[in-house]
């Protein structure tokens, strides 16, 4: 085993910032895409900014990813569902 520290330009940054997303935050990223295409443009950041005040999608737990979608639904698809 070699103790040799690799240089930062070893690595891709890719690897190491992908972490995997639940399915409830999934199918949030999906639908805030899907409406943002259907309204001709958009970011799914900015509606995430906008709901819960950043737009890091990294940081939703499934709880918090399936609040925000219920908030969604009821804000931008005028579709009544009460928030728990």
């Amino acid at each position: 085993m070699s103790t040799d520290l690799a240089s930062d330009e070893e690595f891709d940054d890719e690897t190491y910032v992908t972490p995997k997303e639940s399915e409830a935050v999934k199918q949030l990223r999906k639908s805030l895409s899907e409406y943002c295409e259907r309204q001709g443009g958009g970011s799914p950041y900015e509606i995430l900014r906008q709901l819960i005040g950043h737009d890091s999608f990294s940081e939703l737990n499934d709880a918090e990813a399936m609040r925000v979608h219920k908030d969604f639904e009821s804000r931008y698809l005028s579709v009544e569902v009460p928030i728990d």
